[in-house]
């Protein structure tokens, strides 16, 4: 998806897991899988720690750069997320952090007065929607059924609150 909307194929970057561009004045930035990331929990497109703390980077230099702009860059957060990347390397070493910090920075930009919009062409969920995606200004999601948008499964939300899924269901 972001080859399609930026124009741009193939892109690089300093981590491969996470593309981030400008074009026509706006910024571009997406989480994509890379099936040979030292991380294995990264792979398939999950936001990680080094996820976060590249994103937090990337959006930490966007506003400073338009700092004294009156009329700030777009951020377009192309959100395609099955999750934040679950394990116990990520948890010891601190993902908590990692993600909070591109929230934090996605938040900073916003209130600095850049439009976070998110493009939501499949899936956002869990973490990795928290970390990237929730904090925008606005959220675009394609109608289909198949398209995902949750912070917490079912099963998840079940498992925390040490119920069942039918128990679950019946709470809500």
């Amino acid at each position: 998806m972001f080859e399609k909307l930026t124009g741009i194929k193939n892109d690089k970057s300093e981590y491969p897991t996470v593309l981030a561009t400008e074009v026509d004045g706006k910024e571009y930035i997406a989480i994509v899988p890379d099936k040979n990331n030292r991380f294995p929990r990264v792979r398939n497109g999950e936001v990680g720690l080094q996820e976060g703390f590249v994103i937090s980077k990337i959006v930490n230099k966007i506003i400073e750069e338009d700092k004294d702009k009156e009329v700030k860059r777009p951020i377009i957060l192309i959100v395609d997320v099955p999750s934040q990347a679950y394990g116990y390397k990520e948890e010891l070493i601190g993902i908590h952090i990692g993600l909070a910090s591109s929230a934090a920075a996605y938040a900073k930009a916003r209130q600095a007065g850049h439009p976070v919009i998110d493009f939501i062409p499949w899936d956002a969920v869990s973490g990795g929607f928290l970390a990237h995606g929730l904090q925008s200004n606005r959220m675009i999601a394609l109608a289909d059924k198949s398209i995902t948008i949750q912070a917490m499964s079912k099963a998840s939300a079940a498992r925390i609150t040490q119920r069942t899924i039918e128990e679950f269901e019946e709470a809500t």
